[in-house]
């Protein structure tokens, strides 16, 4: 793992730049979405969203991770079909992000950065923009 600077403005950039961004989306899609049926089932979100953030540095409790996923399904789940589809996955990345970048604002925080996380790819964009 690297540790790298993040800012609001990062995350902001690397939300705004589509191209990037949805790429991001669809790969982290179809890694979580294993069975390749176009949806995301509550069980294959909590075991596969983990691995698009740094991990906090205590171990959540099953019964944590549970209630975020009841979350994320009662708020992303349009179609309340059971599964997240495509469209429903992105709209919940970006608002992640979205939430992240204004918390951080003009901070510049210090992170650890795993080689294919969300945050990584974010610092990665900023750093070939400025080259």
């Amino acid at each position: 793992m690297n540790v790298g600077p993040l800012t609001g403005s990062t995350l902001m950039k690397f939300i705004e730049n589509k191209d990037v961004f949805e790429n991001c989306v669809n790969e982290y899609f179809k890694r979580i979405d294993a069975s390749r049926k176009g949806g995301i089932s509550r069980d294959m979100l909590c075991e596969g969203f983990g691995g698009f953030f740094v991990p906090e540095s205590e171990p959540q409790s099953k019964e944590e991770i549970e209630r975020v996923c009841d979350t994320v399904f009662e708020r992303f789940d349009k179609d309340r079909n059971g599964n997240i589809d495509r469209g429903e996955f992105g709209s919940l990345l970006r608002e992640i992000m979205l939430v992240m970048a204004k918390g951080l604002g003009n901070t510049v925080v210090l992170v650890c950065l795993d080689r294919d996380g969300l945050l990584s790819r974010a610092v990665k964009h900023e750093s070939a923009r400025e080259k």
